[in-house]
């Protein structure tokens, strides 16, 4: 086993509990680090399977840069992605798997991409991040194994543009396959020599078998500023061959992440009788005063006093980084497997790395359980029938990570210099003042134009106690109140609205006396300011605009833009801040000139009452079929002049000028895809009618939307809406109904057998998994593909295996024949007297003996991958096989999905035991002697290329059962039945109607 590395300080970055037991050097140390700037570099061999250790391990730092991420270009960046982290910058691979580069900063930090520094022959990803108003360069590289010089050459280039730019501090690291130690001159110290950087990783990173050798390399062309560097501990699932994160902690202090504390209610705990005694008893007369300001902060306060005494709570810190499941005691557990690293490193003893691996194992698993665990508690309250509306909303938005609200202001640059502002306090100013010069009019030259006055007039309306009691008894309590979420729209429109004007517009329409007074009262005095995690700026003075997120704000506006109409000669609509004009074209230059004359009266309008139309940002749509459209002349508006454009959206639907709807329905089919991952993230753990909510809530507005206007778009873009569709009802359907294949469990020999069923046909086939196989990973092709009209389909998972755990595999000397034992107790469970079965690799092996054993039963056997005994050569093979990380990740991957690592890795070996126990007492036979005694007609299926069962085996088989057949497919391997799985199920088929 590989002993891990040799020497070389660990990294245990710092957490608030190890503090308590430091040292005052060692609490020195910590405290500076939590300050630092910190950036890490891992090798992790595929980002999505591991992002949940990821997620739970390196949080902390501030700068996350991983190679070989083996993203694909269809991969979903909302499953990769990390709180508190801003969307990941990645390079992925266009033409084939593997590879990449993924790099994550922290929300709080102003970063962005330079792929102008990046170098198309090579694999990298350049960010320039912004601190305390210095910038850093940090480029990320992987190398593959064997690389030509080209990349070299790349990365070279790519180095050499980033320092032309001018930047002082500049950092690369990655995975560059060259090991350091070998040689003092290869192409890193070339770097190093020629561009005047600095390696500050000199301990090995990369370790196999037989060799450790520094890959992953910081490099720097600024070693003062690197306060603290080293090798990490390996985190990650990989048991000989793997990479430890190299850190680096840099001179440059990080904007602070403040944390949250926050009241947490207990209200399951909570004494609601002795609650609802107390708010009884309340003095009113004594709370209640003239002011009812004062008057509503005491009975709030009352009220909370008296929930503090009846209803348990606790106060807690939040970090915005945290995941709900990394709780105190996965941090011990982490801190436990870095100390036990340090003290492998420190001894060099086979046993203290051993107890470090089994450590290391204990604390992924612990991961994954709680995770698993809390998700499955959310799961279970949307079931709830007893959890409200908002409630309900508020679970599907966490298990779908669709919250995004939750997210931090990185560093806002200064008026386009090279100043940054980095606090929370300062960031609120700075939006502060923003907001308010978006609000302010200057009118001190302007005269309130002439409106046109209506007749009528309203002046008082009278509002007593009864109406105010009437519409608070008819308010939705279950509601949220308050700012609970605020969506601000800082469009200008709403924003600059004169209040003088809006005042005047409100008399021409009869509103006086005291109603004018309370509209005037109401928008004048207003006041805003901004808060950021509990910072908050002064508060200013709103010069103008109406209040956002009012019922009054939009009808304030329309009154205040509708007389735009007026003496308008074209076809005029507006709706809410949208304005459009549009006529219908006989003569282009009679048109055009009456268009350009509104364009000026809208203008004009637009100068007397101060409302600011952008010409820039107007677009001119010219919507005709013809095939040669005859000249039109420009519009202008402002001496401007209009874009022409081929599209537009207006409300929602994209127009194009020859109005065909494949824009719009490319649109809608965007948008939809998006939301149809909520349904496919969700469609394995809820049920059909959250789901069918999701759907109508989520995705159903978005197809439907003004369908009644595009509703003659071509068949091509039906289709293509019809698809969509489809794809929603089928992720709506639970799994059963989706594939046809039904689920179950029963008791069998003492134990609880797991089975999938599909198919409703007189005939039953008994489908038998290879080793560590289970119905679905072993036979999804057959279960869903296969004749289910004339045939029933029965798939178990052997004990230990798949979905029939407990119990936890064990491996008495004759397992297979137990197996056997197991199916035939199955068949009798059910009521089967006749089946024809079905056996892959190990299940072949089982049914020889299953129809041996049990003639009356099995009808008709068909067996590939199978073999009656185990040679020398056999045995050696299975050794190879043993390491599970040496096999290709699409062998792996499944297993790993089914098991987990750890259960896996164990089984496997033991399998492999198990089978040394067939060779060793039993002299390799494994069911030899029951060759003779099988009845059943007998098909024998072979890969000639299979790597694992040699055609010794199959001819062997064919030549001791009596009467059977074999047939050999030339590509075929091991997992034949998978890769062709048509022709094997048609082969099969083809067979079992002979009989």
């Amino acid at each position: 086993m590989n002993p891990g590395p040799t020497n070389g300080t660990d990294l245990s970055y710092p957490s608030p509990s190890t503090s308590t037991t430091s040292t005052d050097s060692t609490f020195t140390l910590e405290h500076e680090l939590k300050s630092k700037l910190s950036i890490i570099n891992l090798n992790v061999q595929s980002l999505l399977p591991k992002i949940d250790l990821i997620k739970a391990e390196l949080s902390d730092f501030d700068v996350l840069s991983f190679t070989e991420s083996w993203l694909k270009p269809t991969s979903d960046l909302d499953d990769i992605s990390i709180s508190g982290f801003s969307p990941p910058y990645n390079y992925i691979r266009q033409d084939r798997t593997g590879g990449g580069v993924s790099v994550y900063v922290k929300e709080n930090i102003h970063s962005k991409r330079r792929d102008d520094l990046e170098a198309d022959s090579c694999e990298s990803v350049w960010i320039e991040m912004f601190l305390h108003n210095r910038k850093v360069l940090l480029g990320t590289f992987y190398r593959p194994p064997n690389s030509t010089s080209e990349i070299w050459d790349g990365i070279k280039f790519s180095i050499e543009k980033a320092c032309n730019t001018g930047i002082n501090t500049i950092l690369v690291t990655g995975d560059f396959n060259c090991d350091q130690k070998i040689s003092t001159s290869n192409d890193i110290t070339d770097i190093c020599d020629t561009m005047n950087f600095s390696s500050i990783i000199n301990e090995p990173t990369h370790f196999t078998e037989t060799s450790q050798s520094i890959l992953d390399l910081i490099l720097t062309n600024s070693p003062n500023s690197i306060f603290l560097s080293g090798v990490g501990d390996p985190f990650l699932p990989n048991e000989i061959r793997y990479h430890c994160p190299v850190y680096a902690f840099l001179n440059i202090n990080k904007p602070k992440r403040l944390s949250i504390t926050r009241k947490i209610w207990l209200y399951k705990e909570g004494d609601y009788d002795a609650y609802r005694n107390d708010i009884s008893n309340i003095d009113i007369d004594n709370i209640i005063n003239n002011d009812p300001n004062e008057s509503a902060n005491r009975i709030t306060d009352k009220i909370l006093e008296i929930a503090s005494c009846r209803i348990p709570n606790k106060i807690v810190t939040i970090r915005k980084s945290d995941y709900p499941w990394i709780n105190s005691n996965i941090r011990k557990e982490i801190r436990k497997r870095k100390r036990a690293h340090k003290r492998a490193k420190r001894t060099k003893l086979p046993e203290d790395w051993s107890k470090f691996r089994r450590k290391r194992n204990e604390v992924i698993n612990l991961i994954r359980k709680t995770e698993q665990k809390y998700m499955q508690g959310l799961v279970d309250k949307i079931h709830d029938n007893n959890t409200d509306s908002r409630q309900w909303w508020k679970t599907v938005n966490k298990l779908t990570n669709s919250n995004k609200t939750d997210v931090s202001i990185p560093s806002l640059n200064i008026d386009n210099t090279d100043l940054y502002v980095e606090n929370d306090k300062a960031k609120t100013e700075l939006f502060n003042t923003y907001f308010l010069s978006q609000q302010t009019i200057d009118d001190d030259n302007t005269t309130l134009p002439d409106v046109t006055t209506h007749p009528f007039s309203l002046c008082d309306i009278t509002i007593d106690e009864t109406d105010v009691t009437d519409v608070l008894s008819n308010l939705n309590i279950s509601k949220a109140t308050g700012p609970d979420t605020v969506f601000c729209d800082i469009s200008k429109a709403f924003d600059r609205v004169w209040h003088k004007g809006l005042i005047h517009k409100l008399q021409s329409i009869g509103i006086n006396g005291e109603i004018l007074n309370w509209f005037s009262n109401y928008l004048s005095c207003r006041k805003q300011r901004v808060v950021i995690n509990g910072e908050v700026s002064g508060w200013g003075d709103i010069k103008a605009g109406v209040p956002q997120g009012s019922i009054l704000g939009p009808v304030l506006f329309l009154i205040y833009i509708n007389d735009i109409v007026k003496e308008i000669n074209t076809n005029i609509r507006l709706f809410a801040d949208d304005t459009s004009l549009y006529i219908i074209v006989d003569d282009p230059l009679h048109s055009a000139e009456i268009l350009n004359s509104d364009l000026e009266k809208i203008h004009h309008w637009s100068r007397q009452w101060l409302v600011d139309f952008n010409p820039n940002k107007t677009e001119s749509l010219l919507i005709s079929n013809k095939q040669h459209s005859p000249f039109h002349p420009a519009l202008y508006m402002n001496d401007t002049v209009i874009k022409e454009v081929e599209h537009h959206k207006h409300l929602g639907i994209t127009f194009t000028s020859d109005l065909s709807w494949d824009t719009h329905i490319d649109s809608i089919a965007k948008k939809a895809s998006k939301k149809l991952h909520i349904l496919r993230k969700l469609r394995f753990v809820l049920d059909r009618l959250s789901l069918q909510k999701i759907y109508f809530s989520f995705i159903r507005p978005v197809l439907e939307y003004a369908d009644i206007i595009w509703d003659g778009c071509t068949q091509n873009s039906k289709n293509r809406f019809y698809s969509l569709i489809q794809h929603a009802k089928t992720s709506m359907l639970d799994e059963q109904r989706r594939s046809g294949i039904l689920s179950h469990k029963i008791m069998v020999n003492g134990v609880r057998i797991h089975f999938e069923t599909s198919g409703d046909g007189q005939e039953t086939l008994l489908l038998l998994p290879g080793a560590l196989g289970s119905s679905r990973t072993d036979f999804e092709k057959q279960l869903s593909d296969f004749n289910k009209k004339d045939y029933t389909l029965i798939a178990f998972d052997p004990r230990g295996y798949g979905k029939s755990i407990p119990p936890k595999r064990d491996w008495p000397l004759e397992f297979l024949q137990r197996d056997a034992e197991d199916a035939y107790g199955l068949c009798e469970k059910l009521g089967l007297t006749k089946v024809s079965v079905l056996g892959w690799s190990d299940g072949g092996i089982t049914g020889m003996i299953l129809a041996a054993r049990y003639p009356d039963l099995v009808n008709d056997l068909v067996i590939w991958g199978a073999n009656a005994y185990i040679t020398k050569q056999d045995m050696e093979c299975f050794e190879k096989i043993r390491d599970i990380s040496k096999w290709s990740e699409a062998m792996r991957t499944p297993f790993m999905a089914l098991y987990g690592e750890e259960y896996f890795k164990e089984q496997w070996s033991n399998w492999v035991d198990a089978y040394a126990n067939y060779y060793s007492k039993r002299n390799g036979d494994i069911c030899m002697d029951d060759l003779k005694h099988i009845k059943a007609r007998t098909l024998i299926l072979h890969g000639l290329k299979d790597p694992l069962v040699p055609l010794e085996h199959p001819d062997y088989l064919h030549h001791h059962i009596k009467g059977s057949k074999l047939y050999i497919l030339p590509e075929g391997k091991h997992n034949l039945h998978i890769r062709y799985y048509r022709e094997v199920n048609y082969l099969i088929e083809h067979f079992l109607k002979k009989s």
